[in-house]
C-alpha cells in the first residue's frame, strides 16, 4: 500500500492532464478555447453536487480568456466524443461512494453518496496541477472504504496504481465588499477594483444554496451565470458556492426555489460594510429563466448591445430621483384599470376524466390522444389513461401526441418508429392535403405542409436516407391530412399511415364573424375496439381556454375602458391609454 507521502492532491489535471484543459488557438499567448466541459444528468437535484459543479465551472472559465457558453450542458446535448467530466445522479445502487471512470474521451463522476461525489468536484475545482512526471496512468479512482477523503486509482486489469488525496467541500472564503452594486450592471459592480491596480478585477460573488434540493434547470442556469462573471474577472477565489450557509461579505447570491411562486430579484444589505445579498426566489422554472436573463441584461449593460439596458436604467433613476426629491409622480389622466382572473382545470385532468367516464369492459383497446405538453407530461398521461383503462378490465395500446404541431409529433414518435424497424427500407413519400375549411378561414391552404416542418429532414437523418429519398407530394383527395408510404429495395410497399389532426374552430375578432375565423388544432381522445368508437371526443387545450378568455372578457373590457376614457375627455385622445398592460399566464405547454 502506498504511503501517505506519495498521495497526489486530485486535480482537473489528473483526469484530463495539463494540455488537455485549454487552448491558444491564435497563438497569442492566452488561452482562447475550452478542451473539457462537464455534461451532466437530467435529474440531478442535489444542491451539495451542484454547488461544486458551479466552482468547477468557474474555475474552467478562468482558465480561458474567451469561451463559447454553454460550459455545463445538459448530457444528451454534450458533444459526443469530446473530452468532458459527466457527472451522474447518486445512486444508491452504485457500488462505490463516488468513482471516477475513463469512458472514452470522458470521465464519468458516479456513486451513492452525494457528499462524496460533492468533495470530488470540490477537489477538481480548487486543487493545483500536478508536479511534473508525478502523473500515472490508470483506468478509475475509487473512494477508499476505510478512508472517505481518498481515491484509490486501479489500472485497467484492476491492479492499484497509486491513490490521490480529497479536500472536503467547504464554504467560500469572506469576499471584499463592493463599492455599490446594481442589478441591471452587473459588469460593473460585481468586482473589487482597487486603486493600484484598475486593471484587476476580484470577483465579489459568493453563492449560497440554503436547501437541499436544486432542481436540474436552475442548476444549469446558475452555472452559466457563475462561467459569465468568472469569466470577466482578472482573480477568481474559490470555491464560490456551496449547499448551506456562507460567510457574509462581498455579493452574496441566495438562490432558493419555492414551487407555485413567481421568479423575482430582491437586493438586501449584508451583514457587513460593502455586503449585499441578492436573494434569487421562485419557482423551478421561472427562476432558471429569470438568471438566464438577469445575467444577459447585467453583462451587456456597457456593451453595444446594451441601448435598451440604458433605456431602462434611465427610467429607472428619473423615478428614483423624484422620489428622492419629494416630488409626486406625474399626474394621469382619467386613471383607470382593468383586472381580470381566470383559473381552470388543465386539459390533462379533463383528459383523465373523460377516460374515467368509459364503462367497464374487456379485450384490446386502441386510443389516441392528444394535449398540448412536453414529452415528459404526456408519458405520464399515457401511463394514467392505460392505468384507469386496466382497472376497467382492458388491455390498452394507447398513443398520446402533442396537439401543437400534431403532424410532426404522430411522424416523429408513431411513423419513424415503425419505419426504423423496417429492414431495407429505400424511400418514403409524405403525402398531404391542403388544408380547407368553412370560409372565410385565415389560415394558408399549405397549413398542413407549414406544421410538419421540420419533420421530413429529421425522418430522412433518422433513418439514415438522403433527402432525396423522402419526398413531400400534396394530393387532392387524401381522406386524411397525412397519408405516409414506404417502399423497400424490392419497389414492394411496406408501410402505409394516415393522420388527420383535431382542430377547433375560433372567430377572429368576437362579434365580428365577417373578419373570418381561425382553426388552432385541439385536444381530445378517440377509444376504439374491434372497429366500434367507444369514445371520440375534442377537448380545448389550455392555450385555448385562456384565448376564449383573453378575446371574450379582456378585450371587451379594455375596449369599454378607452371608450369611457374617450367619453369623459370630450372625445380628445389621450397621449397613452395604458401605462401598463400585464398579462401573467402560467401553463405549462412545450416549448
Amino acid at each position: 500500500m502506498a504511503s501517505d507521502k506519495t498521495r497526489l492532491l486530485l486535480a482537473l489535471e489528473s483526469l484530463f492532464g495539463a494540455a488537455g484543459i485549454a487552448a491558444d488557438e491564435n497563438g497569442d499567448g492566452y488561452p482562447d478555447r475550452l478542451k473539457v466541459g462537464i455534461g451532466v444528468a437530467p435529474g440531478l437535484c442535489d444542491a451539495n453536487v451542484w454547488a461544486q459543479i458551479v466552482n468547477l465551472a468557474a474555475r474552467l472559465a478562468g482558465e480561458v480568456a474567451a469561451l463559447d457558453l454553454p460550459v455545463v450542458k445538459a448530457l444528451p446535448h454534450a458533444s459526443a466524443g469530446a473530452a468532458a467530466l459527466v457527472v451522474h445522479r447518486p445512486s444508491k445502487r452504485h457500488p462505490c461512494e463516488a468513482e471516477l471512470r475513463r469512458s472514452g474521451r470522458a470521465v464519468h463522476l458516479a456513486g451513492r453518496s452525494a457528499a462524496r461525489m460533492a468533495d470530488v468536484l470540490h477537489s477538481l475545482a480548487v486543487h493545483g496541477s500536478l508536479p511534473r512526471g508525478e502523473r500515472r496512468p490508470w483506468s478509475s479512482l475509487r473512494v477508499a472504504g476505510s478512508e472517505a477523503l481518498v481515491m484509490e486509482a486501479f489500472d485497467r486489469r484492476g491492479r492499484g496504481v497509486g491513490r490521490f488525496r480529497l479536500s472536503p467541500a467547504r464554504p467560500p472564503a469572506e469576499k471584499t465588499g463592493v463599492e455599490r452594486f446594481d442589478l441591471l450592471d452587473l459588469a460593473g459592480t460585481l468586482y473589487r477594483v482597487s486603486a493600484e491596480t484598475p486593471r484587476a478585477k476580484e470577483l465579489a460573488l459568493a453563492i449560497e444554496l440554503p436547501r437541499q434540493r436544486l432542481s436540474f434547470q436552475t442548476g444549469l442556469a446558475l452555472s452559466e451565470a457563475v462561467v459569465r462573471a468568472a469569466l470577466e474577472a482578472t482573480r477568481v477565489e474559490l470555491p464560490l458556492a456551496a449547499s448551506g450557509p456562507g460567510r457574509a461579505g462581498g455579493v452574496v447570491l441566495r438562490v432558493a426555489e419555492r414551487p407555485g411562486r413567481g421568479a423575482r430579484l430582491a437586493v438586501e444589505k449584508g451583514e457587513n460594510a460593502g455586503g449585499v445579498i441578492v436573494r434569487a426566489e421562485g419557482d423551478a422554472r421561472s427562476l432558471a429563466a429569470l438568471l438566464q436573463d438577469w445575467v444577459s441584461i447585467g453583462f451587456a449593460a456597457g456593451g453595444p448591445a446594451g441601448e435598451g439596458v440604458r433605456r431602462l436604467r434611465g427610467r429607472i433613476d428619473g423615478l428614483l430621483a423624484m422620489i428622492a426629491a419629494g416630488a409626486p409622480p406625474a399626474a394621469r389622466e382619467a386613471p383607470a384599470s382593468v383586472r381580470r382572473r381566470l383559473a381552470w382545470r388543465s386539459e390533462t385532468e379533463r383528459l383523465i376524466e373523460t377516460v374515467r367516464r368509459v364503462p367497464t369492459g374487456r379485450g384490446p383497446i386502441q386510443g389516441l390522444a392528444l394535449i398540448s405538453k412536453p414529452g415528459k407530461v404526456r408519458t405520464q398521461v399515457r401511463r394514467e389513461i392505460a392505468r384507469v383503462l386496466r382497472a376497467k378490465g382492458y388491455a390498452p395500446a394507447i398513443v398520446v401526441l402533442n396537439a401543437y404541431k400534431p403532424g410532426l409529433s404522430w411522424l416523429r414518435e408513431v411513423v419513424q418508429p415503425a419505419l426504423e424497424a423496417i429492414p431495407r427500407l429505400e424511400r418514403v413519400r409524405i403525402a398531404f392535403r391542403e388544408f380547407a375549411s368553412d370560409p372565410p378561414a385565415l389560415e394558408m391552404q399549405s397549413r398542413w405542409l407549414q406544421e410538419l416542418y421540420p419533420g421530413p429532414d429529421l425522418l430522412a437523418a433518422a433513418l439514415g436516407l438522403p433527402l432525396e429519398r423522402v419526398r413531400l407530394s400534396m394530393r387532392g383527395r387524401l381522406r386524411e391530412a397525412y397519408v405516409v408510404t414506404a417502399w423497400d429495395r424490392d419497389g414492394a410497399q411496406v408501410y402505409r399511415a394516415g393522420f388527420t389532426p383535431r382542430v377547433s374552430r375560433l372567430p377572429y375578432l368576437p362579434g365580428h364573424p365577417e373578419s373570418g375565423w381561425v382553426h388552432p388544432c385541439t385536444g381530445g381522445i378517440r377509444l376504439a375496439q374491434s372497429g366500434c368508437v367507444l369514445v371520440d371526443e375534442s377537448l380545448p387545450t389550455d392555450r385555448e381556454r385562456f384565448w376564449r378568455f383573453f378575446q371574450e372578457s379582456i378585450l371587451p373590457a379594455l375596449e369599454g375602458a378607452m371608450a369611457a376614457r374617450l367619453a369623459d375627455g370630450g372625445g380628445r385622445l389621450p397621449p397613452a391609454f395604458w401605462e401598463e398592460a400585464a398579462i401573467d399566464v402560467r401553463i405549462p405547454e412545450t416549448d
